[in-house]
């Protein structure tokens, strides 16, 4: 798994971009079976930075348990992450991500890549990663508040001719950029009654 532009935003549209040092979980690294480091040299070309340049022919690959010896990826969910941190960008105030644009690698190599299909979006609560969540009010008083977690499917999806013709297509990856909001969160979902369970709320896509 990899990504190439990972961009986190304060706002629905996703135009209040927000900028950070880009952190992760580790990388690939081109290390033995035993741990013995093979190429020092390779390890910058799959830093989590190389989400975070402005640059679609560059990539972050996960570390996915895989070694020089044997390339064979194991992508663990909730072990391979890729992240922003935006606290000193912002002066340490906590700040609300409401829009996630992500440009997935699909680079024909051995170390890298297969697009994930889902992703997770969390926080740092001060002593560990939870998941994001927002507080929608309906605009139904009589109806409690609802909670919408950050997890959003449907993604790495091969680009279409539509794609192509919209300019969705960045750069000579044969990648597509894919945003997802809050309002197009997996769990975007409002209870109405006893005959109809789910029902897509007017402020959810």
């Amino acid at each position: 798994w990899g990504i190439t532009e990972f961009e986190l935003y304060a706002d629905d549209e996703c135009t209040a971009r927000l900028e950070g040092q880009a952190i992760a979980s580790g990388s690939w690294e081109d290390t033995s079976t035993l741990g013995e480091r093979v190429d020092n040299s390779l390890a910058k070309y799959y830093s989590p930075d190389n989400a975070n340049d402005g640059d679609v022919s560059t990539f972050w690959s996960a570390n996915c348990r895989s070694t020089y010896d044997s390339p064979r990826a194991t992508c663990i969910p909730g072990e391979e992450w890729l992240g922003l941190d935006i606290g000193q960008a912002n002066g340490g105030m906590p700040v609300e991500v409401r829009c996630v644009r992500v440009h997935q690698s699909r680079a024909l190599q051995r170390m890298c890549c297969d697009p994930a299909v889902a992703l997770r979006l969390d926080r740092w609560n001060g002593s560990s990663w939870a998941e994001t969540t927002w507080r929608h009010l309906p605009e139904d008083s009589s109806q409690p508040p609802i909670v919408i977690e950050g997890g959003f499917v449907l993604l790495g999806q091969c680009p279409s001719l539509t794609d192509k013709l919209s300019g969705m297509v960045d750069g000579p990856s044969p990648g597509i950029w894919e945003q997802r909001a809050r309002r197009q969160s997996d769990t975007c979902e409002v209870p109405v009654s006893g005959a109809i369970k789910l029902l897509s709320d007017q402020m959810c896509q």
